[in-house]
């Protein structure tokens, strides 16, 4: 296998002869030849990067619009304060992030952090960037938050930030300008699947939902991706691969 690091792909053709991928490397354009192509990326990208499908299966990829996501990590001088209060984490509504909890007793790969050990601590803030005006649709929601999203600074997270942790646990003795050591800040602007809601999504029949559609072998190309199976988890990508 070799890996063609930092190479953007720009265009993916189907032929008799099997298919080939074109790349972007340090400012010049590159062609590969194979026998078969896995396009892995989200579906929204794949009308652009292989013109050549059917009108109907692109429609179907541009269906499934994904949900834009924040993971901001903090890093705390220590978890006294939460260990005062009696919690691990809480739910904030109605703030940028939708909750918030400390990273504890983990036990994986060589790292180990009990929940006894009160020293250092990261905690993850988790939610997603309401959309600026109501009354959207859920996939108008989303193209919303995500434009909002690339356009917040990183001030704004770190205001949120101290905002949250200042009124969760000042009360137990937390001081924002001591006690936070770190701020990284995640930003998934297309992070999570397209999943079905009933809400907002008709029935299909079986095999006539948009991501079984979008899925579809063409020629020597097939897709396969977590959109491929409309659920944003590592195992549905795959399970779509196998």
């Amino acid at each position: 296998v070799r890996l063609r690091l930092n190479s953007t792909v720009i265009n993916v053709a189907d032929s008799d002869e099997g298919a080939s991928t074109s790349y972007v490397n340090q400012g010049r354009v590159w062609r590969v030849k194979s026998r078969h192509v896995v396009l892995a990326c989200y579906h929204a990208i794949i009308p652009h990067l292989c013109p050549e499908l059917p009108g109907t299966q692109k429609d179907a990829q541009n269906y499934q619009v994904k949900r834009p996501l924040i993971l901001t990590n903090v890093l705390l001088r220590n978890s006294k304060a939460f260990d005062a209060l009696g919690i691990s984490g809480a739910y904030c509504p109605g703030r940028l992030h939708g909750a918030v909890w400390q990273i504890k007793g983990v036990n994986t790969a060589g790292y180990r952090h009990d929940w006894n050990d009160s020293g250092p601590v990261p905690v993850m803030f988790w939610g997603s960037v309401a959309p600026p005006a109501s009354g959207l649709s859920v996939k108008a929601q989303h193209r919303a938050s995500r434009a909002r999203l690339l356009a917040m600074t990183f001030e704004d997270f770190e205001r949120e930030v101290r905002t949250v942790l200042d009124g969760m646990l000042g009360p137990a003795g937390f001081d924002v300008k001591q006690d936070i050591l770190a701020i990284t800040v995640n930003r998934w602007p297309h992070g999570y699947s397209y999943d079905y809601l009933d809400l907002w999504d008709p029935e299909w029949p079986e095999g006539g939902a948009p991501h079984e559609i979008a899925r579809q072998r063409f020629g020597n190309i097939v897709i396969a991706n977590s959109d491929a199976g409309a659920n944003a988890y590592t195992h549905v990508a795959i399970d779509q691969a196998w």
